[in-house]
């Protein structure tokens, strides 16, 4: 019993013994692994924390219920702004769940301003208006994709380049173009293209906030993304958050992108410097009688409205300008109105040859007058109007601006032998006022009319003279505008502000400008060309000016969570270490059963 007893012990021992050593061996095993985990962890720890960044706290917003799954923003409701909402979704239609369009103001068109004019049966657009067909950008949208039924903007249909007088040079020869309803035959507004596209969009399920501005802009410089976007609500005063989307398209002229909290914080003092710089050259043998584009200046067009279209009824006028020499030069009159007549611009509908209503286009230009433009109500909203029916300061006023007509059409109704006083007064008087940069507010204040860099090499200097910024060229110019926080940040500016230009080569503001800008971003995020717009085109203005590879990840739905590379290698380290541990260990308990036999 006592032999029995003692070879129980001693199995007993053997057995402990064995268990001691095996533990031994795990902690070693663990501590090793625990050494390289913590060597990874310091070596990845940087962007590990940038892949879970949060947005820093904010007493007045939070995360957003209402904006749930949009992670495809687009801010802006203008040309570009719409148009690159509209390609991402129908390029493919799963991403229509996850587009959000946000606008500040209560309508779509940006710059582009359709208006319906009271009391009458007309649309008339105080902004943008009109495109040529070789401008595929818009031309090709609007004709093959959209289907939109259009007219010559002028009755003959003359070249594009006849509407504008030397030394401009204008680059597309195909006869200017709007947009018309059908239902009518009168022009139906340019804005009409972006309601379409998004009418399109929205049937495939995407979503539209308006009076809804981006306030908050937050970027990861460690991880290179947007950690988040704050929207107000204008209506219910609310702020909420939109965290970490996977793409951000700013359709925002240079004042409204810094009116963003965090935008310039976030930017570099280059680039911060170059898309602050306004520059607009007047070379004398361009602009005999250079537009005043320095002090409290704004961009206005008017219209007065007539019961009796008399420029076609009686003077039968229906193309062209007076005076006919400078299209862009406004006269004073001794009424303190200034005018340059376009006949052709406004709306002007026939019941009958004698009996015909309709908006004359009275003034369209840059300068200091506070007639037309002191009836915009604010820096916020471009429209402006009165009407006979509104009192008697409005009767005043438009009593007023028809006698300076008279005076400045004085010599067609001399020779066509008309007593003024036979013409009966206008009805009503609409404007759009587009703000310009003042000593106030460099940059514009509300809407503005475009602000480029348009630059003479003899005056301002090239771009890196008359901006400041050391090694600024037309191409750096592009390439900044269009990603300012760097081609890896999934944020583009798309809009015509972002224009550098030698001002010789300049030919007015376009929509075109900022849909090639949306378009070069489509492609950055690897879309190809839409099927409807010209290959010549695309390959001469698009894919030859964008400097970068797409970026791949930019176009990976919200659903598809891709883990960053550094945590899959450091897994992937973790696991091959253990591997050669437990291997390790399995050949230490071998060797030691081996030597254990007989």
């Amino acid at each position: 019993r006592r032999q029995e007893t003692a070879g129980r012990r001693r199995k007993r021992g053997e057995n402990n013994g064995g268990e001691q050593q095996q533990n031994k061996e795990r902690m070693a095993a663990a501590t090793i692994i625990l050494i390289f985990f913590l060597l990874f962890l310091a070596a990845f720890a940087p962007t590990l924390i940038g892949a879970v960044e949060t947005p820093s706290s904010s007493t007045s917003s939070h995360s957003s219920a209402r904006y749930n799954g949009c992670s495809e923003i687009f801010v802006g409701a203008g040309w570009a702004g719409v148009y690159s909402f509209y390609r991402r979704i129908i390029d493919d239609e799963r991403r229509a769940a996850r587009a959000c369009l946000f606008e500040q103001s209560w309508r779509v068109g940006g710059r582009t301003y359709s208006v319906r004019v009271n009391h009458t049966e007309f649309v008339q657009d105080i902004g943008s208006y009109r495109f040529s067909p070789d401008m595929h950008l818009p031309g090709d949208l609007i004709m093959k994709d959209l289907q939109l039924p259009t007219e010559c903007y002028q009755e003959s249909c003359p070249s594009a380049k006849d509407d504008f007088p030397p030394p401009f040079i204008f680059n597309y020869t195909a006869p200017l173009r709007r947009i018309v309803d059908p239902r009518t035959n009168l022009p139906g507004g340019y804005a009409t293209a972006m309601h379409r596209m998004i009418e399109i969009a929205k049937g495939l399920g995407a979503r539209v906030f308006t009076q809804t501005p981006l306030t908050k802009l937050e970027v990861s410089k460690s991880n290179a993304a947007i950690s988040s976007v704050e929207f107000e609500d204008l209506n219910s005063g609310e702020r909420e958050q939109i965290v970490r989307p996977d793409i951000l398209i700013l359709n925002l002229p240079r004042n409204k992108l810094f009116e963003v909290k965090g935008v310039e914080e976030s930017l570099t003092r280059p680039v911060v410097d170059t898309l602050k710089c306004i520059v607009f050259d007047s070379p004398t043998d361009m602009f005999s009688h250079p537009l005043q584009t320095t002090g409290d200046t704004t961009m206005t067009k008017a219209y007065l409205y007539y019961k009796d279209a008399f420029w076609h009824t009686a003077l039968n006028k229906t193309v062209g300008a007076w005076p006919p020499d400078n299209h862009f030069l406004a006269r004073p009159t001794k009424e303190g109105v200034r005018f340059n007549i376009r006949w052709h611009d406004g709306p002007v509908a026939c019941s009958a040859k004698q009996s015909c209503d309709g908006l004359l286009e009275t003034y369209y230009s840059i300068s200091n007058e506070t007639f037309y433009s002191s009836l915009s109500p604010s820096p916020d909203e471009p429209l402006g109007s009165i009407w006979d029916t509104d009192g008697s300061a409005s009767v005043e006023k438009l009593t007023r601006a028809h006698a300076g007509l008279m005076d400045t059409l004085a010599p067609l109704l001399s020779q066509k032998d008309i007593d003024r006083t036979s013409l009966h007064l206008p009805s009503g008087l609409v404007v759009g006022v587009w703000q310009r940069p003042t000593l106030s507010s460099p940059l514009g204040k509300g809407y503005t009319a475009p602000t480029k860099v348009l630059y003479e090499p003899t005056m301002s200097g090239p771009p890196d003279q008359a901006c400041g910024v050391p090694g600024l060229s037309d191409a750096s110019y592009r390439n900044t505008a269009l990603q300012p926080w760097g081609n890896k940040v999934p944020i583009f500016l798309v809009n015509n502000d972002w224009v550098c230009m030698n001002v010789r080569s300049f030919y007015g503001d376009w929509a075109e400008d900022s849909l090639l800008m949306a378009e070069r971003a489509m492609l950055v995020l690897g879309m190809k060309k839409p099927p409807w717009l010209d290959t010549s085109y695309y390959n001469l203005k698009v894919v030859p000016l964008v400097s970068e590879e797409p970026m791949g990840l930019m176009t990976t739905p919200k659903s598809v969570q891709y883990v960053p590379s550094s945590v899959l290698w450091m897994v992937s380290g973790l696991f091959l270490i253990g591997c050669m541990i437990h291997r390790h260990v399995q050949r230490i308990r071998i060797s030691k059963d081996y030597t254990s036999l007989p």
